[in-house]
């Protein structure tokens, strides 16, 4: 609110003091130091320029231009210090002066020399009582021209003149932007006089502002104009240009308190070179930087334009919205920004509309990495604009103060704290709303969402929200539920609530005032919203001298309300959330759906909250209108209605037309008022009894409604919930988070989601997301695909669509499916950290999505780099975001390791190509430790599995650290109340020593029990030192005591795991020895203990084998360890040592169960036999089958005889084999088969690379292969033909299933061939089995046999090149049949022929086109 100050006392002196570089003294600092000297030294070049404007007026015969005032002009005392700017003085060329025509009655500026250090400037208040010269134009270089009448498309000179400004034509090569009339910071500005005053807080200092011009450039000056500097903190200073002489409105947005400290300690200086405005500067004492430098002149303060511009110490500034920015970085390219609260789609890459709601908060990153951010507390409409050399910001307002606060960082992260500070800290989600949502507008009915959700269940793809758009609404009216479409949903809700997901309604403000008109004699004409709204009084008002004019009749309610068009059919009424009496009634009415109706909803969603009134100032029944009787585009509407303002009122159409009408400036509507879109800017308002218009508050309607949406959604539900709102202001990221409206489903709208993502980070709202898949636009499968992967590092992950639009959630189609599960399940995972993030945002700050220059400030190229970014300062995310799979990431300053494989990754750019284009590539970064659980399909479910912490560490980062934020995810205000846990761990990767440290428990209730029966299972370190792959046991030493039990450490090429459960609700710490593994395999990789996917950690380690969490994605979670006990075949006679055993051609080997051969798989067979066949010198086979041939009970089929004949021909010896093959066995006695290439020592056929699985309906069976060289395998639709060995799975089973994704199709030839070395020496390896089957390829590398069936039987074809592996390969098959000759030619055919003609028709144009042509077919007929 605005504060009335008095004028100056009388007697009281207005002249201010000071020297020419003086600064502006803190509390404590201003009893050390005079800051006004009275010592007066007059300056020689103004006594010349007086002398010589006298003389002047002398010979051109003017007299009484002076009225005899006295010399008012003071100076600083010598022996002044004088402290130089770092800014380099601003450099005007000296060209000829151009002469404005006279104006009478106008003043003669004065034209200043530049001060020199130690001298004074005076000012002498010179008033002509006759005729005038004219204006001379001082020249200002072209790039730091600050515009005269910015609003006006071109500006003549005489205009320009007119308004006092200068003018100078643009010369040939220069930038079409630069203005030609310009403000001269030499004529336009105020004198500052300190003025003496009797507050209490005696470090803040005002100065009255004297004008050095009288020409208002638009509107009436400021009566009074006066600058407070007052400093907040030693880390936020604040300075307000406000009117004494006349109360103004303020922005009635509440700020905290921040704590002063000791200002002797401030990081800033403020000081004034000079007397005048353009002589203020703010200064960070450490570098001598100048943050906010006014030289360039062009304050205005006037009634309805105000204007202040800054030279800026760098070009890297960020920030300010609500915009659509194609980069995070803003361009000094003259452009000017918006800032108004609007209805406006963020879909057009190429035009500066202003959007949902406003944030006039800027960072700016200095030369040397050091950061600070600027608040302007303002809600009028506002324009931005930079401006190139000297890097400048100029800011226009219609109204208000300027009420500005910086913030000194240093860091860009201590900015957003500082900021967050004063404007209030984010509040915190419940844990399931960091989970995946699915929302839609256009759910048909009930059993639509029931189809969505049962999809995305049956697909496992992870949900913990579904949401209600207006279509549960009774004809789209708040607080009511549709009771034909939507007929159960109270029950829906309540299952959805038993199966581990919640329920999100909208609400929108507009309040349906026509259900009386619209429905009579129906139920819905009483409509209690609105009647009982008229009821309190609670709705925005029309002024009484407007709501009485006859042309505003169609949109006056009771009590005088405003009516606007939204989403009901006919008028609506927008209520006050200014007024205590609106709060009730908002209440009352959220309570009654909840309680009365029974919509047990967990969160609510507020739309259109700019506030949003359809073509307001448009013809509504015009054929232009998008929704008068247009059931296509708003169904059920039938009104053809939209509120009119006046058109001449200074309010709609001020004086100064600000950006927020230039913007919307078309052919249809090329005169746009304020209000366009919106309501009326007149609309009264009523804050504590006062009236306020719409056009000072209207961008605050989101804020107004957020604070009471939020506590009532907890209040009624006893638990923690959240709000996100549309529309937003500064002080809302205590209640709401935010999503980016009705963006398109294109690649354009997803690369300017991450933008957008980490501008609402910065403005201190980090629940934050865009519409995945986009919102307009029926999303084309490419960009679903890659934006389900992206979305699902958005804090706010959720799946939005359009009415009309096609289903786009994520199991509709396969690919999205893919991508959405694989990508939703690594976010899931990560949760754990995620959630600590947004309990550090809401207690101290931090973002959660932040910029890579937040976390490098001083590498220069992560300034420019807003396609990528990090949760919190650990996790670095680089999504695909266009087409193409081929992108550049940038790996800043140091090493990161990559997330999926461990990989080492050193710092620049990298060209990278994604394998797996439904996966995000993500980076670790060293010196931190990020926790972690299991997935699940809900939060639920996902909060009682184990934890994981990864470990990133190395010798160039030795220390890694992180912690654990932990409540019950529900309860409201658990860190406030105390009740929650938060552990920090460290480890030292030179000592190997780990701590674990338990900070605040304070748990209460349910949550003691919760949280005790977690454990931490796992800890994975990524680091560059991980020792030879294997597994071991070693003794681990706790709290400095031997280990009751080992502990088993494995290690791979990519990790070192140590598997043991732990508690963590006290601390412990432990150290463990270097990692020195003998004789352990080269190349290991994880071989899936659980390849269907059927058990969790538990079930894994009861099966022997290792669980490690999500290893990556297409990593398996449960694996075989290294040395598997008891699992496996070993050698029934075990009296014969292996050295003394010897494999004969043909002679079958017994083989029987290990002691834990049930633990892999039930039913397995007991007893089976390796037969070893050769056929030749170039074929060796390979069985392994069932024992008991004769015994029901393990009785299995092989490939027929008739099918292949091979395979039942008696083995031939072979003479000069290629190859050798021998019996090998492990540490436990565990058998495998090795074959190798004759004279080497390379391997082609190795078991010992997993374990041998023989089980009922399952065998496995792993086979080493020398390089990843490797084609064949089919039939497959497959991207490459050489295989990936990352993972990847094929199955094979004949199928009536077209190409063109992974699922199995028409046949099944499970042979491969693979090339050696670079010789070309090539094997090829048959699979003779008829069952389902499947092979996957791992990075050993090595392929994985399974079938559900038959015997494990293989031929491997060991030849010299590829042509003669083919040879030996058909040789043994069968070779293909010859073909006619004619069935070379070209042949046609289609399905769809529907009579003879057709056919005839496709064969004679072919023939007449002379396309060759020899066979023609006929299919089934009419399609």
């Amino acid at each position: 609110m605005g504060r009335r100050n008095s004028p100056t006392p009388p007697g009281q002196s207005d002249d201010l003091e000071m020297a020419d570089t003086t600064t502006i003294p803190t509390k404590d600092s201003a009893k050390k130091q005079s800051f006004l000297r009275d010592n007066r030294k007059p300056i020689a070049g103004v006594v010349a320029v007086v002398v010589a404007l006298g003389i002047l007026f002398l010979i051109l015969g003017l007299t009484g231009v002076f009225d005899g005032k006295k010399d008012e002009s003071k100076a600083a005392g010598e022996g002044s210090t004088v402290r130089p700017s770092t800014v380099p003085p601003l450099v005007r060329p000296t060209v000829p002066s151009t002469e404005a025509p006279p104006t009478a009655g106008t003043t003669l500026p004065v034209t200043e020399a530049p001060p020199t250090a130690g001298t004074t400037v005076s000012v002498t208040e010179a008033q002509p009582t006759g005729p005038t010269i004219p204006t001379p134009i001082v020249p200002v270089q072209p790039g730091a021209r600050i515009e005269c009448l910015p609003d006006e498309r071109a500006v003549s000179r005489a205009r320009c003149f007119e308004k006092g400004c200068s003018f100078e034509a643009r010369t040939k090569g220069m930038d079409s932007m630069i203005p030609e009339c310009y403000i001269n910071a030499d004529l336009v500005g105020y004198q500052m006089r300190k003025v003496s005053t009797n507050l209490r807080d005696d470090h803040i200092n005002l100065f009255d502002l004297v004008p050095i011009h009288t020409k208002p450039l638009y509107s009436v000056p400021f009566v009074q104009p006066r600058l407070m500097v007052e400093p907040k903190s030693e880390t936020t200073l604040r300075f307000k240009f406000f009117d004494a002489g006349k109360e103004r409105y303020e922005v009635p947005v509440p700020l905290h308190t921040l704590p002063t400290g000791n200002l002797d300690r401030a990081l800033y200086d403020v000081r004034q070179n000079g007397t005048r405005d353009t002589g203020m500067q703010i200064i960070r004492k450490s570098t001598g930087a100048v943050l906010w430098d006014m030289s360039l002149g062009g304050l205005y303060l006037e009634d309805q334009f105000l204007q202040i511009t800054t030279r800026l110490p760098s070009t890297y500034i960020y920030g300010f919205g609500d915009n659509r920015h194609n980069s995070l970085r803003h361009k000094m390219d003259w452009k000017t920004w918006p800032m108004f609260s609007r209805d406006a789609q963020p879909t057009n890459p190429n035009k500066e509309d202003n959007l949902y709601g406003v944030i006039p908060f800027y960072m700016c990153i200095e030369e040397d990495g050091s950061a600070h951010g600027v608040f302007l507390l303002n809600s009028n409409a506002m324009d931005y604009r930079f401006q190139p050399a000297p890097a400048g910001l100029t800011i226009r307002s219609i109204g208000g103060v300027l009420d500005f606060h910086v913030f000194m960082g240093p860091t860009p992260e201590d900015v957003i704290r500082q900021y967050t500070e004063l404007s209030g800290r984010s509040f915190m989600p419940p844990y399931w709303g960091l989970g995946f949502q699915i929302s839609r507008w256009g759910f048909r009915d009930l059993d639509h969402v029931k189809l969505v959700v049962n999809r995305t269940v049956q697909a496992k793809i992870p949900l913990d929200a579904v949401y209600g758009d207006i279509d549960y609404m009774l004809h789209r009216q708040d607080f009511t539920v549709d009771p034909v479409n939507f007929a159960g949903l109270p029950r829906y809700v309540d299952e959805l609530k038993s199966n581990g997901m919640r329920y999100v309604i909208i609400l929108d403000p507009a309040i349906h005032a026509d259900a009386k008109l619209k429905y009579p004699g129906t139920p819905a004409e009483n409509y209690t919203a609105y009647t009982e709204g008229v009821k309190r009084d609670i709705f925005i008002k029309w002024p009484a001298s407007l709501a009485s004019r006859p042309e505003f009749a169609d949109s006056v309610g009771p009590n005088r309300a405003m009516l606007g068009k939204v989403w009901p059919d006919g008028r609506s009424a927008f209520p006050d959330f200014f007024k205590n009496d609106t709060l009730q009634w908002w209440t009352d009415m959220i309570e009654e759906q909840y309680t009365v109706q029974g919509i047990k909803f967990d969160a609510l969603w507020l739309d259109m909250n700019e506030v949003s009134s359809f073509d307001t100032n448009e013809d509504a029944a015009s054929p232009d209108s998008w929704y008068c009787d247009k059931p296509e585009a708003l169904p059920g509407n039938h009104t053809c209605f939209s509120l009119q303002c006046p058109q001449d009122d200074p309010l709609e159409s001020p004086p100064y037309k600000p950006m927020a009408i230039r913007a919307w400036i078309t052919d249809k509507r090329p005169q746009p008022l304020m209000s366009d879109k919106t309501l009326c800017m007149q609309a009264e308002t009523s804050i504590d009894g006062k009236i306020f218009n719409q056009y000072d508050v209207h961008s605050l309607y989101g804020w107004s409604q957020a604070e009471v949406t939020y506590r009532v959604a907890q209040n009624i539900r006893k638990e923690r919930s959240f709000v996100f709102s549309r529309s937003t202001f500064p002080g809302a990221q205590q209640y709401v988070g935010h999503w980016g409206g009705d963006n398109a489903g294109n690649y354009n709208d997803l690369r300017h989601s991450i933008i957008y993502l980490l501008e609402f980070n910065m403005f201190g709202f980090p629940y934050m997301g865009s519409d995945i898949c986009g919102f307009f636009e029926n999303t084309k499968l490419d960009v679903c695909m890659k934006w389900s992967a992206a979305g699902a590092f958005y804090p706010f992950a959720r799946n939005h669509n359009a009415n009309n639009n096609d289903d786009q959630d994520p199991a509709v189609h396969p690919e999205t499916l893919d991508a959405a599960k694989r990508a939703l399940n690594i976010r899931y995972t990560l949760l754990p950290y995620l959630y600590t993030l947004f309990y550090r945002s809401h207690v101290f700050g931090d973002t959660v999505s932040r910029p890579l220059h937040h976390v490098y400030p001083k590498d220069i190229k992560s300034r420019d780099v807003d396609d990528q970014f990090f949760w919190g300062p650990a996790l670095m995310i680089s999504p695909i975001l266009s087409a193409n799979n081929t992108r550049t990431f940038y790996i800043p300053t140091q090493n990161f390791y990559d997330y999926y494989d461990g990989s080492l990754t050193p710092a620049g750019d990298h060209a990278f190509t994604w394998n797996e284009p439904n996966l995000v590539p993500l980076h670790l970064r060293p010196g931190f430790i990020i926790p972690t659980q299991a997935p699940a399909t809900n939060t639920r479910d996902s909060r009682k599995n184990p934890y994981t912490l990864l470990v990133v560490a190395d010798n160039d980062h030795p220390i890694a650290k992180g912690e654990l934020f932990w409540d019950d995810g529900k309860s409201i205000d658990t860190y406030q109340s105390g009740n929650y846990y938060l552990a920090e761990f460290e480890y030292d990767h030179t000592q190997r020593s780990f701590a674990f440290n338990v900070i605040h428990n304070g748990l209460q209730g349910d949550a003691v029990a919760e949280f005790a029966a977690l454990q931490l299972t796992t800890i994975k370190f990524y680091t560059s030192n991980k020792g030879a792959p294997g597994m071991q046991h070693v003794d681990m030493i706790f709290n400095g005591l031997p280990a009751v039990v080992s502990v088993g450490i494995v290690t791979t090429p990519e990790f070192i795991i140590i598997q043991y459960p732990l508690s963590m609700t006290t601390s412990f710490s432990f150290s463990f020895p270097a990692i020195t593994l003998v004789g352990a395999p080269t190349g290991a990789s994880f071989i899936d203990c659980d390849p269907d996917r059927s058990v969790n950690a538990q079930g894994c380690r009861s099966k022997g084998c290792i669980w490690h969490e999500v290893l990556g994605t297409a990593q398996p979670s449960c694996s075989f360890s290294q040395n598997p006990a008891g699992v496996g075949y070993i050698r029934e006679d075990q009296t014969v040592p292996l050295a003394s055993f010897k494999l004969t051609n043909g002679v079958a080997v017994p083989l029987e169960a290990n002691t834990g051969a049930s633990l892999s798989r039930p039913n397995y067979y007991p007893k089976l036999q390796l037969i070893v066949q050769e056929y030749g010198d170039n074929i060796l086979r390979v069985l392994i089958q069932g024992a008991k041939l004769d015994d029901p009970a393990f009785a299995f089929t092989s490939v027929p005889c008739v099918s292949a004949p091979f395979s039942c021909e008696p083995a031939r010896a072979a003479t000069n084999a290629a190859y050798e093959y021998e019996l090998f066995e492990d540490s436990t006695r565990v058998v495998s088969i090795r074959v190798k290439r004759k004279g080497t020592t390379r391997y082609l056929f190795d078991s010992s690379g997993g374990t041998l699985v023989f089980a009922n309906q399952f065998r496995e069976l792993t086979t080493r292969v020398p390089s990843t060289f490797v084609y064949g395998l089919g039939e497959h639709s497959r991207n490459s033909f050489r295989h990936n060995f990352n993972y990847k799975s094929w199955g094979m089973f004949a199928r009536d299933q077209p190409p063109g994704g992974p699922q199995n199709l028409y046949g099944v030839h499970p042979y491969v061939q693979v090339v050696e070395d670079n010789e070309g020496h090539t094997f090829g390896t048959l699979f003779l089995n008829a069952h389902a089957q499947e092979a996957t390829f791992t990075p050993t590398p090595a392929i994985t046999y399974r079938s559900i069936g038959g015997q494990l039987d293989f031929f491997l074809f060991i030849g010299d090149s590829p042509s003669h592996v083919n040879q030996l390969y058909t040789g043994m098959i069968g070779k293909p049949f010859l073909p006619p000759y004619w069935a070379l030619g070209f042949q046609l055919s289609r399905w769809g022929y529907n009579e003879l003609s057709n056919m005839t028709t496709v064969v004679d144009r072919t023939i007449a086109a002379e396309i060759p042509l020899d066979v023609f077919y006929g299919d089934i007929g009419k399609a």
